[in-house]
């Protein structure tokens, strides 16, 4: 099992590394990469937001993981297609 960091390009691009050493290519690249809190926007009872810190952690993982994986994921495929 291989874990990394979803939002720090360096291990994106370390994971991308290994699977060409490992089989040669990358067919496809998905991110299913996301997290969310388990708190409401606004808790009427507590008369309090969530916090600014958790959604931009949320932000954080949900969007930029993705553009981190689509940055460095393409330029394996296109490689691996020859074109």
């Amino acid at each position: 099992m291989y874990t990394f960091q979803v939002t720090a390009e360096e291990d994106v691009a370390k994971a991308i590394a290994l699977v060409k050493d490992k089989f040669g290519k990358l067919d496809v690249a998905v991110n299913c990469a996301g997290i969310g809190v388990a708190f409401k926007t606004y808790n009427f009872n507590k008369k309090t937001a969530h916090s600014l810190d958790d959604f931009a952690r949320v932000l954080k993982v949900s969007k930029r993981a993705a553009t981190e994986a689509f940055n460095c994921g393409p330029t394996l495929i296109i490689i691996s297609q020859n074109i």
